[in-house]
């Protein structure tokens, strides 16, 4: 399980890289479900993920996981799910939505 969850962590890498090369991810994990990318500064955490949202792709906005200081403009992204074909789709989409909001 160990090395299909970094198979996939590194295809939703290389996604993100392609599609979407405004978000930095800053640290790789070396095991884990989610990767945490950080927008850029300008852009609305909540508008985009409201944006990818409407557009089917959920992610999860840093400020859910650290309610009591300020995360940063963070998003989570999850890559456990049953195969990572549709991780290309995700990240063109996520790409787009912080094109627009920013």
């Amino acid at each position: 399980m160990r090395q299909q969850l970094r198979t996939w962590r590194d295809v939703l890498l290389e996604s993100l890289r392609a599609s979407a090369p405004e978000l930095h991810v800053e640290h790789v994990p070396r095991g884990g479900l989610n990767l945490w990318a950080r927008l850029p500064d300008a852009v609305d955490v909540a508008r985009v993920v409201r944006g990818c949202e409407a557009r089917g792709v959920v992610i999860a906005p840093g400020t859910e996981w650290f309610p009591a200081e300020p995360s940063g403009p963070f998003v989570r992204l999850n890559f456990a799910a049953e195969e990572p074909a549709p991780f290309a789709e995700a990240a063109h989409v996520l790409g787009e939505v912080i094109l627009r909001a920013g």
